[in-house]
Order: structure tokens, then sequence, then C-alpha cells
């Protein structure tokens, strides 16, 4: 059997904390959190979990914050936690059945990391694997933000288990938001003045600001970033279609409709997330063609292990039900505005499609 050392950074998680820590601290031989300035009851808390309470002085770096936390751990494997991750419990048993076999002694261990769900039925929206264990003495961190695990030995590949029937809520706390998007833009336009822009760290973060500043509503900022992330030489076709599909909603949003199309005609995929931002952007240029578009990702169908519900899902069934209304064909219409009824969890998306139910029947 496999030993396991929790670790954690945390600053003023109060709120959630103890049902995170609830959730995951059975698992755990040794427990490290370390603190970065709390100002709350977070300590306090963490001290009925561990006696191994550190404290690191914050400087925009959550890279070195990890390392500091995981130099002195003694386990065979780091489990890396959040405050606001939360294990479901219906998976504990799987989990101590890896623990026990020593995860199948592979180097990088994933989860089902969950970003949206019902916090009610669980059910999920919105999904993406993660890792989550990985073995002690193998690995570093690096990059200021998003951090990026790296392996000591750049010449061995590590090893890895996908256990996606482990799942790992992530616990958003909306008060947060705009301070943690505010910090990210500090860190990010810090680190990416001091990266070589040829190095493949610099397109990562690219990729981050870029989504940071759609959030922080900057988005000729953002239309910038993405653009130079896709110069990036090494992009494979699923990175390329979701920088895509970012910069397309960009440019959607600042009314530049000639440079979506252009840059959707000229990099075609076969991805559906390519097929949906095709019909978004002819949506506003030919109905028909848009109508194919979203067709054409339906049937293609999403990605199960990295899955976003409302956007892959839902949206391409929701543009064709008010695209077929729009062009007279209220009967095929009605079939996609009863399945987002049905299936949606976005109250905004289920009252316009109510509201286009009950015009059809008036």
């Amino acid at each position: 059997m496999a030993t396991v050392s929790l670790c954690m950074i945390v600053r003023n998680e109060e709120s959630i904390l103890e049902k995170c820590l609830e959730s995951i601290a059975w698992i755990a031989d040794e427990i490290i959190i370390t603190d970065t300035g709390s100002k709350d009851n977070t300590v306090n808390i963490a001290q009925k979990y561990t006696k191994n309470i550190l404290h690191f002085n914050w400087i925009d770096d959550f890279s070195a914050a990890r390392n500091y936390t995981e130099k002195n751990a003694v386990s065979d494997y780091i489990l890396r936690w959040d405050a606001d991750w939360v294990l479901d419990q219906n998976c504990k048993k799987l989990l101590q059945q890896l623990k026990k076999n020593s995860f199948n002694s592979k180097d990088i261990v994933y989860f089902n990391w969950v970003l949206d769900f019902n916090q009610q039925s669980k059910k999920i929206y919105r999904q993406e694997p993660y890792f989550f264990l990985y073995k002690n003495h193998q690995f570093h961190w690096e990059s200021p933000i998003h951090n990026d695990l790296v392996s000591n030995n750049h010449k061995q590949i590590p090893t890895s288990l996908v256990e996606q029937k482990i799942n790992v809520f992530h616990y958003k706390d909306p008060q947060k938001k705009s301070h943690r998007f505010l910090q990210t833009d500090k860190i990010l336009r810090q680190a990416l003045q001091k990266t070589d822009k040829q190095n493949k760290q610099y397109f990562r973060l690219l990729e981050f600001h870029g989504q940071n500043l759609i959030f922080l509503d900057k988005i000729p900022e953002a239309i910038i970033a993405f653009e130079k992330a896709l110069t990036n030489p090494e992009l494979d076709d699923d990175k390329k279609s979701f920088l895509i599909e970012q910069l397309v909603g960009c440019y959607l949003k600042a009314k530049q409709i000639q440079n979506a199309q252009k840059i959707i005609d000229n990099n075609k995929s076969n991805k559906q997330r390519y097929w949906i931002t095709r019909g978004d952007i002819y949506s506003f240029i030919n109905h028909e063609i848009a109508i194919e578009s979203y067709k054409k990702a339906i049937k293609i169908g999403p990605n199960s292990i990295d899955l976003n519900y409302e956007r892959m899902i839902i949206h391409p069934n929701h543009m064709l039900a008010k695209l077929l209304w729009l062009t007279t064909q209220q009967e095929k219409s009605l079939i996609h505005l009863n399945y987002c009824i049905q299936n949606s969890h976005n109250q905004a998306t289920v009252l316009e499609c109510k509201e286009l139910l009950n015009l059809l029947y008036d």
C-alpha cells in the first residue's frame, strides 16, 4: 500500500476548509498545510487535522508556495488539494482500493474534476480530467499561476492513470471571483514580462491571460493575447480549436464579424468545438450555414472526458431552436426547444425557450 501526503496552500478559507478536509483527510498518512496570510479562522480549522501548519510570505507565486509545502513531505505520493475541493464520498471505496494497490505504481493519477454541478443532485454540467496525485520527489511546480507540474527528469516520460469514476467537486465562491481575477491579472502580467517569448510556457500563460481578460471584460486585450497564443508552433488540434473558439467569442463581442469569419474559414477541423464556433459566426451571416454547423456539432457529440455541458450540449440545441424558428421551421424548432427546457440548468436559456414555445401555441 502506498502512503500519501496531503499538501495544501490556503488563505482565508474558513467558509469551506472543514468540509474540504472532512472529505479527504482520511486518506492521508500526513497532512501539510501552508497558510499564506489568513486573517480569518482558517489556521484554527487546519489545526484540527494536522500539526504540520507552515507559513509562507506571499510573493505572487503559487508554484513557490506549492514547492515550499511539498519539500518536506515524506510519503510515496503527494495529493495536491485546494480548499474549495470536496471529494464525492460515493467514490471513497474506489479511492481506498487505489491506494491499497499503490495507484498501480503510476507516476501521476488523474481524477474527474467537476467544475459545475447541481449541489443537491450532484448532476455534472462541466468536468475535465485533472492530476491530483503524483510520486513524491519526481516533480516540481513551475509558473507562478495556473501551475505546471514538471518532471525532474526531462528524459523520462511519466506514466499516468486516469480514474474518471472518482469525482472531485469544485465549490466556487462567487464573492471571491472579482478579487481572484484581479489577482490573476497582476500575476500573469508580471510573468509574461519575465518569460522568454519563444518558451512554450509563454504561450501557456498567454492562453490563461486571454481567458482572465474575458472575465475582466477587457476584450481588445484578450483578442491580442489569443492571437499571439495561436502563433505557438506546437499547438495540437484540440488546443487550437479551443483557442480559436475563445478568439472568435472575443471577435463577436467586439463586433468584428469579418475577422471571426476569416479565422474559422481558414482553420477547418472535425472537432465538435469547431462546428459550434462556426455556427456562432454564421448565425450572424447565413442562417442555413449556421443550422448545418450546429447539426454537425450535435452529430459529432462532446468529448465525454472534457465536457462543458451547457456549451457543448445545450448551446447548439438552443441555437438550432432559435434559427429554425427564424427560418419558419417551427415544428423542427419544437424538438430543440423541449430538449433545452428539459435538460438545461441555465435559467435564462430555459426561460427563453419557454417563451418561444408559448408563441408556438398562441
